[in-house]
């Protein structure tokens, strides 16, 4: 669960130039950024389900409807229930650079109905939480994406880089499908970095934000060698011994 705030915002300094042709209010995009992540919280997209392509293709539709060019969003994977979001935010080139990657992914642990107070895959509000499978880990960093690009695009935001969202679908399994877009299509999410929501963030206290924190990798190992020179052997009968 995550507690009731705006469904966050990604302040990036791209260097970009708005027309504010229609520019959302406040109530406006809380109430988009709602609609998004209670319709990905209740497309159940454990591994046991397979409808991570429902997901992708929900999403890929909103941001169609937005007036993103078909070319540009894209549903792909390495399996038919393994499929992915691949959208392209165009830039005006300006910076040179290329382009910045945005990621979530779609799937999510199984749940058991008999393990939680509410179904898990329906969104519930209550006592200012959010509640269902998949709202902070990770469908929440998912909604945000996709709700920010479509205000942008909305408000004639131009960045000065492409930006990309990947939306992956085997993230809580063995993560075959980012592997795959990397060596089969390279080219639709080559980019100078990649920012995941799926780890950092901030932290309120009192509704005041208090920390923020960054997480480098994930998902890595290190292997120790140990090296063990002592016999070995019980000394609990003539040493204390403290739990």
């Amino acid at each position: 669960m995550i507690p009731r705030l705006p469904v966050f915002a990604i302040l990036l300094a791209f260097g970009s130039t708005a027309a504010q042709a229609q520019s959302m209010s406040p109530d406006d995009v809380r109430r988009q950024e709602r609609e998004i992540l209670k319709q990905l919280i209740e497309i159940n997209t454990s591994d046991s389900a397979g409808n991570t392509p429902i997901a992708a293709k929900a999403m890929a539709d909103r941001l169609l409807a937005a007036g993103f060019p078909a070319a540009d969003v894209q549903v792909l994977g390495h399996a038919p229930r393994y499929q992915n979001l691949v959208a392209r935010y165009r830039g005006n080139g300006s910076g040179g650079k290329k382009p910045l990657m945005l990621m979530a992914h779609l799937d999510v642990v199984d749940a058991r109905r008999e393990d939680w107070t509410t179904d898990p895959y329906s969104f519930v509000e209550k006592d200012g939480y959010f509640y269902g499978r998949g709202t902070n880990d990770n469908k929440a960093g998912a909604a945000m994406l996709v709700a920010n690009f479509i205000r942008l695009k909305r408000e004639g935001f131009t960045p000065s880089r492409d930006l990309i969202i990947v939306l992956s679908s085997d993230e809580e399994t063995d993560g075959l499908t980012i592997q795959w877009l990397l060596k089969e299509h390279r080219d639709l999410i080559d980019a100078e970095y990649a920012l995941n929501t799926d780890a950092g963030g901030g932290v309120y206290e009192k509704g005041k934000p208090a920390g923020f924190s960054v997480q480098a990798s994930e998902k890595v190992y290190l292997s120790f060698t140990l090296d063990v020179r002592n016999k070995g052997g019980s000394r609990l009968g003539t040493t204390p011994f403290i739990t």
